[in-house]
């Protein structure tokens, strides 16, 4: 005799609804931003360059705490960084290669045990929790000409 499989009406070889369908809906709030490095700019990041091996363990460190801690963007500053708009202008302009327009690109200034000095630069897109890694860097970027205050 065999044994039919659980849930499956043999007649019709379908799933009942009741499995078909998830029981819980995940609420968004309880999963964290996810990252990408899709626009990740191996000419600007200075990840692999000028950092020192501290440096480098406490940057990608804070890129573990925003893959596991950000739920809602205002979390990222909770980490011991200070967050910044840039614009796409002067010196900053090469961190907006390849990007849409209308790409707001932040800069977050390590500090907080992560980093001594450095700062990370992204963009997020909060509607589907997606954080943008485009690099990080320890060299002055000329902020006179291309820094928007809000």
């Amino acid at each position: 005799m065999d044994v039919p499989e659980p849930g499956i009406n043999e007649e019709k070889g379908v799933l009942p609804n009741s499995l078909a369908e998830l029981s819980e809906e995940i609420e968004p709030e309880t999963q964290p931003y996810l990252i990408s490095f899709l626009n990740y700019n191996d000419k600007m990041c200075q990840l692999e360059g000028s950092f020192d091996d501290k440096q480098r363990k406490n940057s990608l460190k804070l890129i573990k705490q925003i893959g596991t801690k950000v739920f809602v963007k205002s979390d990222i500053s909770k980490l011991g960084v200070t967050i910044k708009p840039v614009v796409n202008d002067g010196d900053y302009s090469d961190l907006y290669t390849g990007l849409d327009d209308g790409v707001q690109v932040e800069e977050a200034y390590l500090s907080g045990g992560y980093s001594e000095k450095g700062r990370l630069f992204f963009f997020t897109v909060d509607s589907q929790k997606i954080f943008y890694f485009i690099a990080f860097k320890n060299t002055h970027i000329d902020t006179s000409k291309s820094y928007k205050r809000y």
